[in-house]
Parts: structure tokens; sequence; C-alpha cells
């Protein structure tokens, strides 16, 4: 840290006692009102959770029921909030159930009332955080019901219209600091000059503010300014000196965090993402280029099952139309004739050796080696990186469910209007990027001239705009590194 800046102890304290979060937690234990605790993972036997009377709760709603929805008392819907605060896990459980189950289509009308109280809308994004735990736990249609009713709720009541939007800096309170801190998994903070050097000079970070959810933001994004799109998360995370703002001509997004799991599905971060690019054209008119350098988070899960069947094929008779031990009736020619020779010589050398392997079977043993070592060796890395980039660009552009691709980031973006711009490798060397995305990372570029063209076309065709790079990949071309270059 530089100078003797006056550091909060809550903020100090998430580093030093080493209770960092890694992850968003399952459910929330929060005040009747104020300023949010700090959010903890909440399991079925949670010695540290206050006991509550689960009886309390089925009385007011007993009484609830036979009252007038309209005519409440704030007494008594403070009283139920204050009730199931005191529970634990198991009796939160129980109680939504109850709720779901016997409360009927009273439930929308009361959570009108819950709302329109202090501290009401609060109160019902923690309680629909615990409803999302409750159905992983119990997975019941009742309680899908019940979420369904507060989510489409949530969606009349968390807009846009109803947001400020806030450039966070390092003179933000605690609060809205520590919500930094826990919420950010994309690129976990991993000190306090991590966390200064993101909300300095040469980087920020904006959040949207509700009024009724104070001292935390409910979405943030971050982003670094430059003079180039970036290929490497680490120089745009730790690289030195940043770059003065005045001459920036780029920036680059690289995490968008939404820090309330009670609003899951509630798709506020397109539109931060589209009133951050406005502010910043009138901020920093030297900026021209607005982009993204993004995590790849599902690639690794859908390529190394593809890879096992496609080995398991290859040991049955090609002859066979029939399935043999959960092998599939066809063959996909993942690797090109050219990219599976040079697989096969590059790893031998680097293994020194050894029984004969396909190329198949080399980039499936490479991916889930210990301590991913091929990464170590620049040989053996230059012989994946023309198949992974290729089955990179299949899986982003490509690979759909239900007409969506399967990469919800990719969605995301192209909604918005953005364009698969490029493919960056080796753009993410931590342990997290190497494995869920063998280290690449993907380049969305939001031309301001072509959005709505974009997003129209994605929209009523399901046409994703891509660039030459990316169709070069998907045509199925063996990598050219100064080509890619030119053509990005």
């Amino acid at each position: 840290m530089q100078g003797a800046e006056k550091i909060d102890p809550e903020i100090e304290r998430l580093f030093t006692q080493h209770v960092l979060p890694t992850c968003i937690c399952k459910a929330s234990q929060i005040p009747a009102c104020g300023v949010p605790t700090t959010e903890t993972s909440l399991q079925l036997s949670d010695n540290n959770s206050r006991s509550g009377n689960l009886g309390k709760i089925q009385d007011l709603l007993r009484d609830i029921i036979q009252m007038e929805i309209n005519q409440l008392p704030d007494l008594t819907l403070a009283t139920f909030r204050e009730e199931y605060l005191k529970l634990d896990w198991e009796s939160r459980q129980k109680a939504l159930l109850l709720f779901a189950t016997q409360f009927g289509v009273d439930a929308a009308r009361l959570f009108e009332q819950i709302n329109k109280q202090p501290c009401g809308l609060k109160f019902l994004v923690h309680l629909r955080a615990d409803l999302i735990a409750a159905i992983k736990e119990k997975n019941l249609s009742a309680l899908h019901a019940l979420d369904a009713d507060l989510k489409g709720m949530f969606e009349t009541w968390v807009v846009p219209a109803c947001l400020e939007l806030q450039q966070i800096t390092w003179t933000n309170s605690a609060s809205v600091l520590k919500t930094i801190v826990v919420h950010e998994t994309t690129h976990p903070v991993r000190n306090l000059d991590d966390l200064k050097r993101r909300l300095s000079v040469g980087r920020r970070c904006y959040g949207y503010f509700h009024p009724e959810i104070p001292g935390e933001p409910v979405v943030f994004i971050e982003l670094a300014l430059t003079n180039k799109l970036e290929g490497s998360i680490q120089n745009v995370l730790y690289g030195e000196p940043p770059l003065a703002e005045e001459v920036a001509t780029t920036a680059i997004f690289y995490a968008l965090t939404h820090s309330q799991t009670g609003l899951a599905g509630i798709d506020l971060g397109s539109f931060l993402l589209r009133e951050v690019i406005t502010v910043l054209r009138q901020d920093r008119p030297s900026i021209q280029n607005f982009c993204t350098l993004s995590p790849i988070n599902g690639f690794s899960k859908w390529l190394l099952p593809k890879l096992e069947s496609q080995i398991r094929f290859a040991q049955v008779d090609s002859r066979s139309s029939q399935d043999i031990d959960g092998a599939p009736a066809f063959k996909e020619n993942l690797l090109l004739p050219e990219e599976e020779d040079i697989l096969v010589k590059a790893c031998s050398e680097f293994s020194g050796g050894g029984k004969s392997r396909s190329g198949l079977q080399i980039i499936r043993e490479l991916l889930t080696s210990r301590g991913h070592e091929w990464t170590k060796s620049a040989k053996v890395a230059a012989a994946l990186r023309a198949p992974l980039m290729r089955l990179c660009a299949r899986y982003l552009i490509l690979e759909k469910k239900d007409g969506r691709p399967l990469n919800l980031v990719t969605h995301l973006h192209v909604w918005n209007g953005a364009s698969v711009e490029r493919l960056n490798w080796m753009a993410d060397t931590s342990t997290k990027g190497i494995e869920q995305s063998a280290g690449i990372m993907v380049t969305y570029i939001y031309r301001l001239e072509n959005l709505d063209t974009n997003k129209q076309l994605y929209l009523n065709k399901g046409i994703i705009s891509v660039s030459p790079a990316i169709q070069q990949y998907l045509h199925g071309l063996v990598y050219n590194e100064k080509e890619e270059m030119q053509l990005s």
C-alpha cells in the first residue's frame, strides 16, 4: 500500500483472518433492517444458527390468511420478518414449504405488502436466496411455484429505472468495499493492494444501487483502461504501471458480478454494461473501443465428455451401429490430421516415448493431468493451441440449446449486440483458468454502430456476429498465428 492511509478494520479483517469467501453462499442471515452482515455459508445442521420458533411462524401465517391482506398491520408484517430471521436453516426450509403449500394465491399479495415496508425488499431478496437454496435441497414443485411468483415480482420492482449507477472507489464505505471483496469470484481479490488497484487510476468499478438495499451494489462491473485489446487477464489485473486515463483508447470489461443471490435470473448486467459504456464515452471521449476479456467457464466441461466418447468409440468395432458400453453410434472428427500428427510428435518427446496414444487420448490426459505440467512446455502448449482454439470457437458459436449458445456469457454479450472478436491463448494462467478452459479467454467487442444490427440478427435469426479470425476457426482451418493477428 502506498502512503499511510487509514484502512477500515472491517476490510482489513477479511484478509488478515483469512476468512475471505470463495463462493456465493447458499442462504443468508441478516438483521431485520439496516446494513447487512457478511453472508456466510449455511448448512442444514448449522451449530452457529439462531434457534427460532417455527410455531410462531405457523400462527402468524394462520392469522395473515384470516385477515384482509391489504389491511395487514405493519406490526404483524414486521413480526413475521423478525421471527423468520430467528429460524435456523432446517426450520427455514420447513417454513418456506409451509408458506408455499398453505398460503396459495395470497403469497403474492403478502409479498406486495412486505415490499412496501422499510427494508421489506431487502428481506424478500434474502428470503428468495433461502428459497433457491431450499429448492436445491428439496426440489419440490410447490417451492418452484413460490420462487416463480417472487421472481416475477422482482422483475417489476428491481429494474434499471429504480437503480442508481455509482462509480465505486477506494473511498466508499466499508460495506460497499466488502461486497466487492466477498462476491468477486471471477477473479477473486487477493489482498488490500489488489483491491485498491482495481479501484484506482486506470481501472474502474461501477455498480447499480437500490435505495431499499443500502450499503451494497446489487450488481457491479470492473474494467481497465488501456490502449490496446489486451489478451492476458494477468496483465489487466496486475500489469504496472496503469495507463494514464487521458491517453486510454480502450475499455476492457473483465468481471460482471451479481451480489444478491436472491435476484438470480433478473437481468441487470446487460443494462449496467450499456449504461457504463455511455458514461465512459461522455467522461473519456478518447475511448473508442469497448470490449471484454471474458472467461469461458464451460469449455472443459463440454470438451472432456466429447473426448471420452470419441476415445471409447475408437475402441469398438467402427462397423457396428449400436452403442457398446455407452459409446456413441457415430463418429466426430474432433482433430484434423495435421493437428494429430503435431500432437503425437510433441508429446512423444515430452513424455520420453512410451505407449502409442491417439491425439484425443493425449488431449484428455494433458487437460486432466495433476499440476497441468503441459503449461510449462512451450512445445506441448504450441501443439495443443490449434485444436483447442478451434474447438473452443465451435463451443462458443455453434453449440446451442434451444437456439441459444451453451455458453451463457456468449448469450449475454451477443444479446447486447456485441460480436465475438477473438480467442486469447493462455490468457488466464491461474489454476482456475487452466482447469475451466485450458487458459483460453474470449474477447467480445462492442462496436457502437453495429450493436442494433447485431442484436436483431441474433434475436430474429440466431446469427452470432463473429470476426474473420473466429470464422477461420469455424471453417476448420489450421491455426496460423500471423494471419490471425492480421485478421484481428
